[in-house]
């Protein structure tokens, strides 16, 4: 499957004097595997290209980035003898070492450690993550080299599963900022409430969904907490 998007900023809600703002074109295969995947910004100019490569067993192996880019990429995944991820090592196109991620698993197979490291192999960033009876994750933890917390996220769920509120705290456990959401019967974000550090609604967000036959949304509209359209996406969809 295709997918063409086609995002517009919308000034006052005013959709007559509309500007694309970004475009997205994504390519899957007949196994719903991402292919391609090409996105820029109208007013910057800006055009990146990504392309995804999968080995016989149907791992992604590769992943290669070009325009856009001041430094074009490359990142090669490996995998250990169950299909787990456990290393992703970032090259720029001169085969400099632009560093890598190292990722650990419990018996269930969910990650449980990511560890960031820098070009030079050091570590920059170790990140733990939690999770409840239904193997959703609850928590994530950040963590300095030293061992030292730096930043943490926790997560919590409604009856179907889906997200329901997201809240990050500092090092000292002092609320930082949280979001919560609403879905629609099908599964479709509706509504988003971004709070600050005193848990006051800062930004508010609702979205209106057009769908074609098959089920998948061709519009997509955002309006902010005064009711004003400020974004629109369109879509259009290639089946084979």
């Amino acid at each position: 499957m295709g997918i063409n998007e086609i995002s517009y900023a919308v000034t006052n809600g005013d959709t007559f004097h509309r500007k694309p703002h970004s475009f997205a074109f994504r390519i899957f295969n007949r196994r719903g595997f991402l292919l391609h995947d090409s996105a820029g910004i109208y007013d910057w100019g800006m055009d990146d290209r990504y392309d995804y490569f999968y080995d016989g067993d149907r791992l992604l192996k590769e992943e290669t980035y070009s325009k856009g880019q001041t430094r074009p990429s490359i990142d090669m995944y490996r995998y250990d003898s169950l299909g787990n991820r456990s290393f992703k090592l970032k090259y720029y196109r001169d085969s400099t070492s632009d560093g890598g991620e190292r990722y650990l698993y419990d018996s269930h197979r969910r990650m449980t450690v990511l560890e960031d490291y820098n070009g030079k192999g050091q570590l920059e960033w170790r990140y733990v993550y939690r999770y409840d009876s239904a193997l959703r994750q609850t928590t994530r933890e950040q963590y300095k080299p030293d061992g030292t917390l730096f930043f943490y996220v926790v997560t919590s769920y409604d009856t179907a599963g889906r997200e329901l509120k997201v809240k990050a705290y500092g090092a000292d456990h002092h609320f930082s900022y949280g979001t919560k959401y609403i879905y629609d019967d099908g599964g479709n974000q509706v509504e988003s409430d971004n709070c600050n550090e005193q848990e006051q609604v800062t930004d508010a967000f609702k979205t209106k969904y057009i769908y074609d036959s098959v089920g998948n949304w061709i519009l997509k509209e955002e309006f902010n907490k005064a009711g004003i359209l400020v974004q629109f996406y369109r879509r259009t969809y290639r089946y084979f």
